[in-house]
């Protein structure tokens, strides 16, 4: 998982191990002010990721 925070925004991107590939979160890029909320979205995303279950996720920033 990798998140970009530019502009305002922060863009997650995800990649299966091993592969070259890199893939858009559903629902990102999100707002993010300034570089503390760009790093909420990551941990917030890491979190739904741990959980599980391929479901859509919000980003609480």
């Amino acid at each position: 998982m990798h998140t970009t925070w530019i502009d305002g925004l922060a863009q997650v991107t995800v990649q299966h191990t091993g592969a070259t590939d890199w893939y858009a979160v559903q629902g990102s890029p999100v707002p993010a002010d300034d570089e503390d909320a760009g790093r909420a979205v990551h941990q917030a995303a890491v979190e739904a990721v741990k959980e599980g279950g391929g479901r859509a996720f919000s980003f609480p920033v």
